[in-house]
């Protein structure tokens, strides 16, 4: 008598999946992928963290995963590697986070701030401010320090402090001998004369000068250095707007649209992409590159943001409308408006058919007294699974606090636990 074979009734789904298979679907993840499952469930948390531990792949993570070596977050950030990377995930769920006011800075006739480790710089006008260069904590927004300036320009990082004087005629560079310097000491003084452009990346100020000639000032904390990276040979209507550093070498970009890259063996630069004249291009006041060869450009129409691409020559833009600035963090960019409005955006996910930000907000919405609310920068900080977002506008900086929920912190804040301390992020 034969007996009859129930049917199997189990589902096969993905909680309920086998370990082993989970572990080989895993092994076929890019690593962006990878750490993307860590949030899929508590299971799946577990399962992700070991298979990093025991594939030692923590390393390649860092060096893989950190756009440009994660400057701009050691730059934002007093916190350790760990932790930048956690908060470089972070922002993928900046649709589901909760943005409230913090605290609000007032300076009148506001020309840009800037963010260095947990130092505010506000930098006004200084024919309306006696002290226009003002210092802040960000965690405690104790004002440490003012400066007098007649200056045009205004930056610092750890290593040195840039001006520009003499109606930008000449560039300044103070050497610091340690990152709390805050004076300019006249023995560590290096000028150089007409800049075009220029760039402060970590100890070294990358100059434009006269006839193109790109040069890298370096600071070694005890004397300078001045290096030549070679030269753009261009022509008149093909004029130079944007330098930028990416893994070590320079992209300019050019009025046309152009995008150059350094190559260090000739010491030219030579096309990343083939000759694009972009929409708008006498139009645009504001340019800003992301991702190597990204332009997020200002054109005078209605759209937030257009996503445009040549997909033969490896270039893609956005087009926005009344934009007012643009700030590169990582694979985020901040855009502002004229309006008041702000768009966090991932311009890597973003396309023709998907040209949404991952949020939008207006100033107007945490300070409705704001009179002027077009933004003139936008800057962060890096605090432990949260971020601080920094938003100028004429006579205000708004300091916003953006925090996720609770199901989203405790899956990084077990990645968190589970890494090892000896990480670095590598230079090769």
């Amino acid at each position: 008598m034969e007996v009859p074979i129930s049917p199997v009734t189990t589902t096969l789904t993905w909680e309920t999946c086998p370990e082993e298979l989970l572990r080989m679907i895993l092994k076929q993840l890019s690593l962006k992928c990878l750490l993307s499952c860590m949030t899929v469930n508590r299971r799946w948390n577990a399962i992700v963290l070991d298979y990093i531990e025991l594939n030692s792949l923590w390393p390649k993570i860092f060096s893989t995963i950190m756009v440009n070596k994660g400057r701009t977050f050691r730059r934002k950030s007093v916190f350790g590697i760990k932790n930048m990377l956690m908060n470089s995930l972070l922002w993928s769920f900046v649709p589901l986070a909760q943005i409230d006011l913090h605290h609000t800075y007032e300076l009148p006739n506001m020309r840009r701030i800037l963010v260095n480790k947990e130092k505010l710089i506000l930098i006004a006008d200084p024919r309306t401010n006696t002290r226009p260069i003002r210092y802040y904590n960000v965690t405690n927004k104790e004002l440490t320090k003012s400066l007098s300036s007649t200056e045009i320009d205004f930056r610092e990082n750890d290593y040195m402090i840039v001006m520009l004087v003499k109606g930008g005629r000449e560039l300044l560079a103070f050497g610091k001998e340690n990152p709390d310097d805050h004076g300019a000491n006249d023995e560590l003084l290096y000028t150089m004369l007409n800049p075009l452009l220029y760039r402060l990346e970590d100890n070294i100020c990358y100059v434009v000068a006269k006839h193109n000639v790109i040069w890298a000032l370096i600071w070694d904390k005890k004397e300078w250095d001045l290096k030549s990276r070679g030269r753009y040979y261009g022509n008149e209507l093909d004029i130079l707007c944007g330098i930028y550093v990416y893994d070590e070498r320079v992209y300019l970009v050019t009025k046309l649209g152009i995008v150059l890259r350094e190559d260090p063996s000739t010491r030219s630069y030579q096309k990343v992409n083939s000759y694009v004249l972009l929409p708008s291009v006498n139009d645009f006041s504001v340019l800003e590159m992301f991702n190597q060869n990204g332009l997020a450009i200002s054109v005078k129409n209605s759209q937030r943001i257009k996503v445009c691409h040549h997909s033969t020559r490896y270039l893609k833009w956005l087009e926005c409308g009344d934009m007012t600035c643009a700030t590169e963090h990582g694979e985020v960019l901040f855009i502002g408006y004229k309006d008041g409005t702000v768009a966090i955006c991932t311009p890597n996910s973003m396309s023709d058919t998907h040209d949404q930000p991952d949020r939008l907000f207006n100033v107007q919405d945490f300070d409705a007294s704001i009179e002027l609310p077009s933004i003139l920068a936008v800057e962060v900080f890096e605090n432990k699974l949260c971020h601080h977002l920094f938003v100028a506008t004429q006579h205000k900086v708004l300091q916003l606090l953006i925090t996720y929920p609770d199901h989203v912190r405790e899956y990084y804040e077990q990645a968190l636990l589970s890494l090892p301390n000896n990480v670095t992020i590598t230079d090769t």
